[in-house]
């Protein structure tokens, strides 16, 4: 289709008419996507900083947890050693445990990942 608008452009205007349409076409796409990030960049960049913000308190929170889920388990294991407790209550606080740590690794991720788009958006890399 392309092929034919330029054969036809070409007969009509001459050789170099359609390929300058065709550039000041493309230069006016560019210009409107350029107008829409300048105008849509500083709610991004708030809302990628407003992210990097509550991971962070979600990180510290996490921290918390994996402290607690550890505890748990002591207990849970000093229990289970006098007779107090079940196999499987050490069962369920290692699983907590586990869960947690993993929670805080994702978040910690998350959290880096965050702060490369941050970045992006505010053109630094």
């Amino acid at each position: 289709m392309k092929q034919i608008e330029k054969e036809v452009a070409s007969s009509f205007y001459g050789p170099g008419v359609y390929t300058y349409e065709e550039s000041r076409y493309n230069l006016l796409q560019v210009e409107s996507q350029l107008q829409e990030k300048l105008r849509t960049a500083p709610v991004t960049i708030k809302t990628a900083y407003l992210n990097i913000l509550s991971l962070e308190w979600q990180y510290h929170l996490a921290e918390k947890n994996v402290t607690q889920a550890q505890e748990a388990l002591k207990l849970a294991q000093k229990r289970y050693q006098v007779g107090l407790a079940k196999i499987s209550e050490v069962t369920t606080a290692s699983a907590s445990l586990y869960q947690t740590e993993s929670k805080l690794t994702d978040v910690l991720y998350q959290y880096h990942l965050s702060k490369v788009q941050f970045n992006l958006e505010r053109g630094q890399y």
